[in-house]
């Protein structure tokens, strides 16, 4: 009697329950997300993006693309609500996708997913309209049908896998690291599928896509930009301050406006980073009528020059005090202290002219009863994801085995993503080590999960010549 198809009757069922199962589930989530969260947290930088989406007058402080997107959002669901429903779907669907191809039954799919989805630090920042979450979504999305287009499925799953790449890459300027190696992983089920089996040339393909995304994303936004803030200067400036302060040198360059009264000392903060160095405006939100006295930002490209060269003399004549500060910052950003944690959520829509409120209602109150219990504990702190992705990399190395090639590439990206922010970061806040705790949290699902099908390729997917294809 022969045997069924692998696509046949005989895997039809487990498979539809399991689509079914991580689908569920997923709507469980995305549910629960709204029920907590609607219309949607905006923070300060959620209100500026509103405002350049609005206003069509799109600043390079944020990259631009998030702005716009939300721009034709804004028409047909006005404020936050629209994008609360845009990043939510891409996280979940992604996660719905990913999960119910890895795991083995119905039941560990549902589980996995609602494990991703509901752990505190994500769940308490993915109701918040910031582009950390937007990150987190595209690269879950992205990875969900780069692996679909690996197991044999329609080459419109790779082709879908690009656009949410790119958003990924061009909604934070430090996203390339992260990008990388959903982008190499892309680049090697490309190749697989044409018949091509080196991963050296599925790695060079993915290097050089990533290099199109960063290149792809600098178009867009010099065809948006209409307002340079030179955002690079935050950093130099904020580097100035902290080696200022440990030296008892005034290094800031005399060009940088002052308000009256302005104490550095008194300004400098590791714990809150640049937030408290700089105004910060928006017509939207109303300034205090009392605000302390801050750093103006420089306007001229010949000013940002010049404070690249006061930060290389001040680097190089105080490396000490740089590493010092630097070093300082980080234990804040990663939660190495022993105190609270630095700003791990944001819980609230910030006063402004809209009238737009956030009412907590029973589902909220008993999220935030959860997830205040945990807000300084391991969950909240970055190095405990750090040592998780560390471990997942290591388990990985030891019990190497074809089909956890998605959990390699999820832990790679998520430790690139946190590993340059001790030296190019501004601030502590937790929420910019998001795509971190997702990424170790579903790579550390995946290393218990064993794609069905055999052989394998690097990605987990079964290789079928019928399906694989070749260009």
């Amino acid at each position: 009697m022969p045997s069924a198809s692998p696509t046949g009757p005989a895997t039809a069922n487990p498979v539809r329950r399991r689509t079914v199962a991580a689908l569920g589930s997923a709507a469980g989530g995305f549910a629960l997300l709204l029920a907590c969260f609607q219309p949607g947290l905006m923070s300060f930088d959620s209100w500026q993006q509103l405002e350049q989406a609005r206003t069509g007058q799109y600043s390079d402080f944020h990259p631009p693309i998030m702005a716009f997107i939300w721009a034709g959002i804004d028409r047909a669901v006005p404020g936050p609500f629209g994008m609360l429903l845009f990043h939510g779907a891409m996280f979940f669907g992604g996660l719905a996708l990913l999960l119910g191809m890895a795991m083995r039954t119905a039941w560990s799919c549902a589980w996995s997913v609602l494990f991703v989805a509901l752990m505190p630090p994500v769940f308490a920042n993915l109701g918040t309209i910031w582009k950390d979450v937007g990150i987190a979504a595209a690269l879950v999305a992205a990875g969900a049908t780069t692996l679909r287009g690996a197991r044999g499925g329609s080459w419109a799953w790779l082709a879908a896998a690009l656009p949410f790449l790119f958003y990924a890459n061009a909604v934070r300027h430090n996203a390339a690291a992260a990008v990388l190696p959903l982008a190499i992983l892309w680049g090697t089920v490309l190749l697989e599928r044409c018949g091509v089996r080196r991963r050296l040339a599925g790695a060079a393909l993915g290097v050089a896509l990533t290099g199109m995304l960063v290149g792809g994303a600098a178009v867009v936004d010099a065809a948006l930009l209409r307002v340079r803030s030179h955002p690079v200067q935050t950093l130099l400036m904020y580097d100035l301050a902290g080696i200022s302060v440990r030296t008892g040198q005034d290094l800031l360059p005399p060009f940088v406006a002052r308000d009256q009264g302005f104490d550095l000392i008194e300004r400098y903060s590791p714990k809150w980073g640049a937030h408290t160095l700089f105004h910060w405006r928006c017509s939207y939100v109303a300034q205090p009528t009392q605000a302390p006295p801050r750093l103006e930002a420089v306007q001229a490209d010949a000013d940002v020059s010049r404070l690249w060269i006061a930060w290389f003399d001040a680097v190089i004549a105080q490396p000490q005090a740089y590493l010092a500060h630097r070093w300082e910052l980080t234990t804040w950003l990663f939660g190495l202290h022993s105190g609270p944690v630095a700003y791990p959520f944001h819980d609230d829509i910030a006063a402004n002219s809209l009238g737009l409120r956030f009412d907590p209602n029973l589902a909220t109150q008993a999220m935030r009863s959860i997830r205040d219990s945990l807000r300084d504990s391991v969950l909240f702190r970055g190095w405990f994801f750090i040592s998780v992705l560390l471990a997942v990399l290591a388990f990985l190395r030891w019990r190497w085995r074809p089909g956890r090639g998605v959990a390699l590439t999820m832990a790679a990206s998520g430790l690139l993503y946190a590993l340059p922010l001790p030296l190019c970061s501004v601030a502590s806040d937790f929420r910019l080590l998001l795509w971190t705790v997702v990424a170790a949290a579903i790579s550390l699902v995946l290393c218990f999960a064993e794609l069905p099908g055999s052989p394998k390729t690097l990605d987990g997917a079964p290789h079928d010549a019928n399906t694989g294809g070749t260009c």
